[in-house]
């Protein structure tokens, strides 16, 4: 579930809009100075060339999407599908700029008030992104002997025994040093030999 969103204006910094779905919350001018203050710090040492996506706070990530001068900023639950998440947000931030001009603004928050309801509607009040990630888990123990008769490659058993029913396919390939794409074909391969359920 989408706990929280914020609509912040990046250049100065000030929370626009906020909205609660669940029990996470942040103080809002807290929220949006931080954030203001990250993305200019991973501006200024990647010489304008990358932009934080994603901040991974344990037991949910706060998911960063930009546009012009607009920044939107959400905690999204953990297990969570932080792709969808993302898409969804921006589409925010879009309508958010075709339905409002900030060039110009007197400062006044007041107006941005109604805008509220079309959040709800986009986010699906917080649930867009409710799709279940999958955690795989090896239904038993592999003996080195399936190394030796071919089924499967080294690269693959390691895989296999990191999948322990608490780990993402996230987490699996950052372990290994891998894409998300080449764990899940593996993933793939492990399932259809009845060794990997999900």
């Amino acid at each position: 579930m989408i706990q929280n969103v914020y609509v912040i204006r990046s250049a100065s910094g000030l929370c626009l809009l906020s909205r609660r779905y669940g029990e996470i919350q942040f103080n809002e001018d807290l929220i949006s100075g931080f954030l203001t203050a990250l993305r200019d710090f991973s501006k200024e040492v990647t010489g304008g060339e990358g932009i934080i996506r994603v901040l991974d706070m344990k037991s949910y990530n706060v998911i960063l999407v930009f546009r012009e001068n607009l920044m939107i900023a959400a905690g999204v639950d953990k297990h969570d599908n932080k792709n969808v998440a993302m898409t969804a947000l921006g589409k925010v931030l879009n309508q958010f700029m075709e339905k409002y001009n900030l060039e110009g603004w007197d400062g006044n928050i007041s107006q941005f008030k109604g805008f509220e309801s079309d959040i709800d509607e986009i986010l699906e009040s917080g649930k867009i992104s409710d799709i279940p990630v999958p955690y795989p888990k090896l239904k038993k123990k592999l003996p080195k002997m399936i190394l030796r008769m071919g089924e499967i490659n080294q690269f693959e058993y390691d895989v296999a025994h990191l999948c322990d029913g608490k780990r993402i396919i996230e987490d699996i390939a950052e372990k290994m040093g891998k894409t998300e794409e080449e764990i899940y074909h593996v993933l793939e391969k492990l399932k259809n030999l009845g060794l990997v359920d999900f």
